[in-house]
């Protein structure tokens, strides 16, 4: 099928953007908006094929009515199993729609995790409703000392796609480093990705006269 024939498509629940680069084993992929208001990155055999129907909210909302509807026991009507059986299949389920940006490229869960009980008695403490579960190495797995719950904004500047910034021993997301010094995100990546220039240099208000 002709790439450029795709965009504007929809599939289901996913309306297609824009092409998005390929993924780890080279292909194409799409980006696409969820009727639910989520962007998810889709190759295209999943998307014309139907196997990727939302960004995971379908799937998601399935696993919920079933826990809630099938004899669940109390715990494992909580959010927290929830979360827990969705990382799981993240890993292990080549059915669920982002399983190609977990297990399929070797992020796995701790072997003491693959037990919701023992999971739960680990991660119970800072939990709060509205937090997911965050790999504070985005190449790392799923086990203690390597998450955290994290707010969607978080979780959004924690991605393969983040682009990182290190000044003075200190490194987080390009994004902090332009709002510590109140400057333009978009002008500090293109001063650094267009014109060759360190971070330091990006961030200095007094080099802003010069042209991209």
């Amino acid at each position: 099928m002709n790439r450029a024939k795709l965009e504007g498509r929809v599939f289901s629940r996913l309306t297609v953007v824009r092409p998005e680069g390929t993924d780890g084993r080279g292909a194409p992929t799409w980006l696409c908006q969820c009727s639910c208001g989520k962007t998810t990155h889709v190759i295209t055999n999943r998307l014309t094929s139907g196997k990727t129907s939302s960004c995971g909210c379908f799937w998601l909302e399935q696993i919920t009515a079933k826990a809630t509807t099938h004899g669940a026991t109390r715990g494992k009507k909580e959010p927290l199993y929830i979360i827990w059986v969705s990382m799981k299949s993240r890993c292990y389920s080549e059915r669920n729609p982002a399983y190609q940006r977990y297990g399929g490229r070797g992020i796995i869960m701790a072997e003491r995790w693959l037990n919701y009980a023992s999971f739960r008695e680990d991660m119970i403490h800072g939990y709060k409703p509205g937090l997911s579960i965050d790999r504070i190495n985005n190449n790392g797995n799923y086990e203690p000392g390597n998450v955290r719950w994290a707010n969607d904004k978080t979780q959004a500047r924690n991605t393969r796609r983040t682009i990182m910034g290190e000044m003075n021993g200190e490194r987080k997301p390009l994004i902090e480093w332009a709002e510590k010094a109140g400057l333009p995100y978009q002008r500090v990546k293109q001063r650094i990705q267009k014109l060759g220039w360190n971070l330091q240099e990006a961030l200095s208000p007094l080099r802003w006269h010069q042209p991209i």
